[in-house]
């Protein structure tokens, strides 16, 4: 017993130190988890590393978002973690065209189908549209015009997000 009291007594402020940054990575660890870029090599957003908010699942309009994708998609398997920015939510209204995207016809993303639409099945009469995001959904668009998202796959279901991303670097 002496012993450890003496051991406490020489490595008291080493122990204190160690329990706070204990503390520290497991709040961080149960609030945060870090996202790197699966494919760098065709970037859907300018980013290589984010981190990612999982308390903050009600991402708004124009921030990004990490989810995972269960959409059928020809390129990416099924329930990988993606990044995009949240283009519309809810009761919103998206008309994709072949080289822009206008949500309530106000906010415009030019992004073009055309690089694209060669490499997929999906023909530009099936792109070209006009829809209501459903309720609890979220349509997610990229940065860059190798983006594969929402105007091929539609959009994500609240339960899919995991939380909000910011960009690290």
């Amino acid at each position: 017993m002496t012993n450890l009291k003496n051991f406490y007594r020489t490595h008291r402020a080493a122990l204190w130190v160690f329990l706070i940054v204990a503390l520290c990575f497991s709040y961080f660890s149960s609030r945060y988890k870090i996202g790197i870029a699966y494919d760098s090599a065709l970037p859907c957003i300018n980013a290589k590393l984010v981190i990612i908010d999982k308390w903050q699942r009600d991402v708004p309009v124009g921030a990004l978002a990490t989810f995972r994708n269960f959409a059928d998609n020809e390129f990416f398997p099924e329930g990988l973690l993606w990044t995009k920015i949240v283009a519309a939510k809810e009761g919103q209204q998206v008309r994709v065209e072949l080289d822009e995207m206008i949500v309530d016809e106000s906010t415009h993303y030019r992004l073009s189908l055309n690089y694209l639409l060669p490499n997929i099945e999906q023909t530009e009469e099936e792109l070209v549209r006009t829809h209501t995001v459903e309720s609890d959904h979220y349509f997610m668009v990229g940065e860059t015009i190798t983006s594969y998202d929402s105007r091929y796959w539609g959009s994500v279901p609240q339960e899919n997000i995991i939380g909000r991303a910011y960009v690290i670097f």
